[in-house]
């Protein structure tokens, strides 16, 4: 019991250090002149895509042994990427809110994989 306290301790400790950094990243790239549009388009924009992937990859598991797998994974993340890059060249205003519908994503994705990797 002791020992998994102790696992519990440190991942906080771990997590607690890791926010600490990346909010001190952005507090100093404020600082330093970047504008929050670039900040709620870019910055955002890359954090929910690794949230993204991330997740999907988790919850693909039994899949990634497969090469079908990875070529998918590979066609969806740059099909995300580049649908995305348009839509920022064309707005001129961002709203992090707005980045909602990469929930939708997440289960177009997991059904794409579904359907296409069932054998």
């Amino acid at each position: 019991m002791k020992t998994a306290t102790k696992r519990r301790l440190k991942d906080l400790v771990l997590y607690v250090a890791i926010c600490t950094v990346i909010i001190a990243v952005v507090i100093a790239m404020f600082a330093a002149g970047m504008s929050w549009d670039f900040f709620a388009k870019w910055i955002c924009f890359v954090f929910v895509t690794a949230v993204l992937f991330w997740y999907y990859l988790q919850s693909s598991r039994a899949f990634l042994g497969r090469k079908s797998f990875w070529l998918l994974f590979a066609f969806l993340f740059s099909l995300h990427g580049a649908i995305w890059i348009a839509v920022f060249a064309r707005v001129q205003h961002w709203k992090f809110i707005w980045f909602y519908p990469i929930l939708i994503e997440l289960v177009i994705f997991t059904f794409l994989r579904d359907k296409l990797l069932e054998n």
